[in-house]
């Protein structure tokens, strides 16, 4: 506990981190995700999921609480049918969860592919594939940092706090964010605005929903993690006002960085995030023991890029 109570070696780390890292854009990985997820699609096309978010907010391009970016950024799914794009965006997922999952895994071949397993076989990736909500692409869309930034700020109350660690994102994030009001106005106080409808959920699990104190922890662990990149991530969903149960597969490559009894925690953890929708209430700040773990268990974990 000593070793983590250090104050200078929290900015000292986050500092040397945010001025050298450079993180390549993974390219081949992200063509392998894209080919799997059009194989994957004509067999996802005939699975009876609804994808009501994916129809009525992406594929219209109905702004709601997102940013105006979103509708161009959609653009290309609008020029097919929508159940065939849908198809296609939870096909993406399916195999990016599992693939970036097994991918953090120092065996690949065995350990990776359990952890890929239980990636998928969770009640919050299903209820994300039956809405068609879009959290998988912006999973997969960390295999192209720095230039997947707008994807990342499609959830900027978790990413927002992953990207300032990084120099490169950073300025990234200010670049998109200045184009942006340039180009569509002070559209912030709207989404804000917007935002509050869906703070109010009872399924949120973000601290505007649950209090201030988880604030507090979230930004605690957000400096004591370093540089580790799942660590930041984790800390980012415990600092974030809003939260929904499946935001947390953009947590789930976790399951590849752990072994043993440790990935059985984790996995069991997802379950209980499973449960928010069923009994809201106290389950929320159980839940949120997801990415504390997560945290914890990493918190030795030096990986400072998205893979080891």
């Amino acid at each position: 506990m000593c070793k983590l109570w250090n104050p200078s070696r929290w900015v000292k780390s986050f500092f040397n981190t945010w001025k050298d890292s450079t993180e390549p854009t993974n390219w081949r990985k992200l063509g392998l995700v894209i080919l799997g997820g059009v194989l994957l699609t004509p067999l996802v096309y005939q699975l009876p999921l609804p994808g009501l978010d994916w129809y009525e907010q992406f594929y219209l391009g109905v702004l709601n609480m997102y940013p105006p970016w979103m509708i161009p950024l959609f653009y290309p799914f609008r020029l097919i049918d929508w159940r065939w794009s849908f198809a296609f965006i939870d096909s993406l997922t399916l195999v990016g969860v599992a693939l970036i999952t097994a991918w953090q895994a120092e065996e690949i071949r065995w350990g990776g592919l359990k952890a890929a397993l239980l990636a998928l076989v969770n009640p919050p990736l299903w209820y994300l594939l039956w809405t068609g909500q879009i959290d998988g692409l912006i999973l997969i869309s960390l295999l192209a940092l720095p230039w997947s930034i707008p994807f990342l700020l499609l959830r900027p109350q978790i990413f927002g706090w992953v990207l300032i660690t990084r120099k490169k994102w950073t300025f990234g994030m200010a670049l998109c964010l200045l184009i942006s009001i340039i180009v569509w106005g002070w559209w912030i106080k709207d989404a804000f605005m917007l935002s509050a409808v869906s703070i109010a959920h009872p399924t949120s699990m973000g601290w505007a929903t649950l209090g201030w104190p988880i604030f507090i922890l979230g930004i605690f662990l957000f400096l004591m993690s370093g540089g580790g990149f799942w660590q930041l991530l984790s800390a980012g969903f415990i600092a974030s006002p809003y939260v929904q149960p499946y935001h947390m597969v953009l947590l789930y490559p976790a399951l590849g960085r752990v072994t043993g009894w440790k990935r059985w925690v984790l996995w069991g953890w997802i379950w209980v995030v499973g449960a928010v929708p069923g009994f809201w209430g106290w389950t929320r700040y159980v839940a949120l023991g997801f990415p504390l773990a997560v945290w914890w268990f990493l918190r030795e974990d030096k990986q400072e890029g998205i893979f080891p």
